[in-house]
C-alpha cells in the first residue's frame, strides 16, 4: 500500500512526516535515473525531529528510454525528413546538447524492398545523409555522429515476402545507437 507520494525540489530535497517503530518501503525514481527501492527502518529512532535519509540513484545508460527516441520513419521513396520526424529528431537534439553532452551515436538508414537492391542501398544512403544533416544543423557536431550508413533492404524491421504498406512503412526508417556515453 502507497503511504505518501513525495517529489523533490529542484536541488533534489524532500520532506514528509513518518512514525516510529515503522519499516517503510521506498521508491525513489526518475526518468533519467535507474529506479531504487530501499526501507526506512525507524524502529531504532531516537527523540529526534529529524530524519535525514540519502538516495543516490545511478543514471540510466540507455538513451533510447532516456529520451524516448523512436526509429524515425520515411514516405515512399524519399529522403526528406518528415514533420513526425523532425520531433524525434529534437528529442535526440535536446538529449545530446543538455544532458549527455559527450554522446556519441551512429546513424543506420533502411529502405522497404520495393525497388532495386543498389537503388535501395542510394535510397538509404540519401536518408541516412538527410538524418546527419538535420542533427548537424541543429547543432550537433560531426564528431558525435561517427557513422551514418545506408543499408537499403538488407535489415528489415518486419520480413515479409508480400508487405502490406504499413510493413513497408515500418522498413523505411532511420535508427540511432548509441556508441559512447558518459
Amino acid at each position: 500500500k502507497q503511504v505518501a507520494f513525495l517529489e523533490t525540489d529542484e536541488e533534489g530535497n524532500y520532506s514528509t512526516e513518518i512514525a516510529r517503530d515503522r519499516i517503510y518501503p521506498l521508491e525513489a525514481k526518475h526518468i533519467k535515473y535507474n529506479t531504487k527501492n530501499e526501507e526506512i527502518n525507524t524502529s531504532n529512532m531516537d527523540d529526534r525531529k529529524e530524519l535525514v535519509y540519502d538516495i543516490e540513484l545511478a543514471p540510466i545508460r540507455d538513451v533510447e528510454y532516456l529520451a524516448e527516441i523512436n526509429k524515425i520513419y520515411f514516405d515512399f521513396d524519399k529522403s526528406n525528413i518528415r514533420p513526425d520526424a523532425a520531433k524525434e529528431l529534437d528529442k535526440l537534439v535536446d538529449l545530446m546538447k543538455n544532458d549527455y553532452p559527450d554522446l556519441v551515436i551512429e546513424i543506420g538508414s533502411h529502405t522497404d524492398k520495393r525497388g532495386s537492391v543498389e537503388y535501395n542501398r542510394k535510397l538509404a544512403e540519401r536518408r541516412a545523409q538527410s538524418t546527419y544533416d538535420y542533427l548537424v544543423e541543429h547543432g550537433i557536431a560531426p564528431e558525435r555522429i561517427v557513422t551514418y550508413k545506408g543499408y537499403g533492404e538488407m535489415k528489415p524491421d518486419v520480413d515479409c515476402l508480400t508487405c502490406n504498406e504499413q510493413q513497408h512503412q515500418l522498413n523505411r526508417r532511420s535508427v540511432f545507437k548509441v556508441v559512447k556515453m558518459e
